[in-house]
């Protein structure tokens, strides 16, 4: 169930806003004037002026998200862990953008329910822990449409207009410094 609140009172969430969804949320992500939700199943586009109006749209491809902290929106699409490959939501419908890149067995070596996202200059930059405790990062570049993986390892990230941001044990690094 999604659950929201009162306008302008985010400790009030009357049981009539609910909106009861077929599969379990794994994760949610604002999307322009919308929120995207990532679920077990299919996910949906949830839309509304305010809390009373909120309607939501099954979007109509079976990609579940696999991890909430993979979900990163950039512009108005959002980019998320599969369970499949890389996911895209974009103009309505979600797409594997990495199915001609990597075999699901070896995307699914990478454990994408552990993997945590950011993004910078247009590049979806997701840290993985395989089950080997292996760590790094795979590097999407949408606009030319190419994947690296990089040894890096992350605990945490968080990434903003200046920068890349993350954490490993209780050091934080900035990985696009100015010099």
């Amino acid at each position: 169930t999604l659950y929201a609140c009162e306008p302008y009172h985010p400790y009030a969430y009357p049981a009539k806003y609910d909106k009861p969804l077929a599969h379990k949320i794994t994760g949610i992500v604002a999307v322009g004037q919308s929120l995207f939700v990532g679920t077990t199943g299919r996910p949906y586009l949830v839309s509304g002026s305010d809390s009373a109006s909120l309607s939501e749209e099954l979007i109509s491809s079976n990609v579940p998200c696999a991890s909430a902290s993979s979900m990163v929106a950039i512009r108005n699409s959002v980019f998320y862990a599969s369970k499949n490959g890389l996911a895209l939501y974009e103009n309505g419908s979600v797409n594997v953008l990495t199915e001609s890149l990597i075999d699901r067995k070896a995307w699914k070596a990478y454990n994408p329910a552990t993997m945590r996202a950011g993004e910078f200059d247009g590049m979806y930059m997701a840290f993985y822990t395989k089950a080997d405790s292996t760590k790094g990062c795979l590097v999407f570049d949408y606009q030319n449409k190419t994947l690296a993986e990089l040894d890096q390892a992350a605990d945490a990230v968080f990434s903003n207009e200046a920068g890349v941001y993350i954490l490993n044990g209780t050091t934080v690094y900035d990985l696009m410094p100015d010099t």
